[in-house]
């Protein structure tokens, strides 16, 4: 049914193949659709397949404690800048927030530019190792002075 065209190109030392497939106008959605999974199966494409380090079960087991580590984080950079800010708690949690989007956005397009680039792994491994370079950061940070105490006292209401 489909007019298929397969092109095999080299680029950068990367050999990679694509086929183009054009449909008449008068075939419907829903042949299409079938069309492109009968091609996708019986074609092996590989349409969502990278496997950087470990894939699977065990890459998706190992995604886990990674998650609850920057996740379980998050309260605590909070409660360490406000203590940093004691007067201006709310300017310190902006700022936590805010900085942690601002850098998270612009390490996003620097790690993308360099996958396009390089490629995944080294972007990847460029992620994983970050974290460790924020720890090394963090041990120079001062000690934040004692936080206020406050006291709550009983007031009496008339």
């Amino acid at each position: 049914m489909p007019n298929a065209q397969t092109t095999t190109r080299r680029t950068s030392g990367v050999e990679y193949e694509y086929r183009v497939l054009t449909f008449p106008r008068e075939v419907s959605r829903a042949e299409i659709r079938r069309a492109l999974g009968e091609h996708a199966e019986y074609d092996h494409w590989e349409l969502a397949r990278t496997v950087v380090y470990v894939g699977g079960i065990p890459g998706a087991i190992a995604l886990l404690p990674v998650g609850m580590c920057v996740v379980g984080t998050f309260g605590v950079t909070m409660v360490l800048s406000q203590l940093y800010l004691p007067r201006h708690i709310g300017m310190a949690s902006g700022l936590s927030v805010g900085l942690a989007m601002g850098i998270g956005g612009v390490a996003a397009v620097v790690l993308g530019a360099v996958a396009d680039a390089i490629d995944l792994k080294t972007a990847l491994t460029i992620s994983a190792v970050a974290p460790v370079i924020g720890v090394f950061v963090s041990l120079r940070l001062p000690r934040p002075a004692a936080a206020l105490r406050r006291v709550v006292e009983p007031v009496a209401v008339d």
